[in-house]
């Protein structure tokens, strides 16, 4: 079977924001998993997510089911993680939202699965030659900087992620930005401007990672 549904994650969550959490893993494990709700009410789920398989991944994705005190299912949200494949190893963060503030109330735990299919390794020819950042006078933070492209073909469709941490070195957001130009040719470089629009948390930023993607190559972590 080429895909395989690989870890269940449940999360208990009143809202003194206590949480209890219960692991089972086969092929990928969270790391640093926060839950917070935003200025209008809406849940996010943000955390880090590492292939321990011994095959790359492919279009991993993230679901989650939101429960009420009573177990019952209410909702649910999915994305995929930040870095589209995973290499053996390879940490991507990975950011849910659910978008109905009218259930947050109601919300009393969620599980999270993980699913992927079995990908090629991508080589680790990105790399971050420069990066930059600042808080603005308007509060939004500010990573800029450029890559280069080591490998002997173009990387297209090129990225740059951002996960943020605060001085606990809990995940607390993540940013992503095209390079421009968004295909790089080899042994050239591209520009990239990153912008953390959350005012309301940026201040309290203290270190962030920075994790280049294409459609041909990634970089070392």
């Amino acid at each position: 079977m080429n895909f395989f549904a690989i870890i269940g994650l449940i999360l208990l969550i009143p809202f003194d924001f206590d949480i209890i959490s219960t692991i089972a893993q086969v092929d990928f494990r969270a790391h640093n998993t926060n839950m917070f709700i935003d200025t209008i009410g809406r849940i996010h789920i943000i955390g880090e997510l590492e292939n321990i398989s011994d095959e790359p991944k492919r279009n991993v994705g993230v679901y989650a089911n939101f429960m009420d005190a009573n177990g019952t299912w209410i909702a649910n949200a999915s994305a995929g993680t930040a870095v589209r494949s995973l290499n053996q190893g390879y940490i991507s963060p990975f950011e849910l939202l659910l978008l109905n503030n009218t259930l947050t109330k109601n919300v009393a735990s969620y599980l999270l699965q993980f699913k992927g299919y079995n990908g090629l390794m991508k080589n680790y020819s990105l790399e971050l030659i420069s990066a930059e950042d600042y808080l603005d006078i308007y509060g939004f933070y500010h990573i800029n900087g450029r890559v280069l492209n080591q490998g002997n073909k173009t990387a297209t469709n090129t990225s740059v992620i951002s996960s943020f941490y605060d001085h606990n070195g809990t995940i607390m957001h993540v940013a992503k930005a095209l390079t421009e130009p968004i295909n790089i040719t080899e042994g050239n470089e591209a520009s990239f401007s990153i912008v953390m629009d959350n005012r309301d948390s940026s201040h309290k930023i203290k270190n962030f990672t920075l994790s280049i993607d294409s459609d041909q190559y990634v970089s070392l972590q």
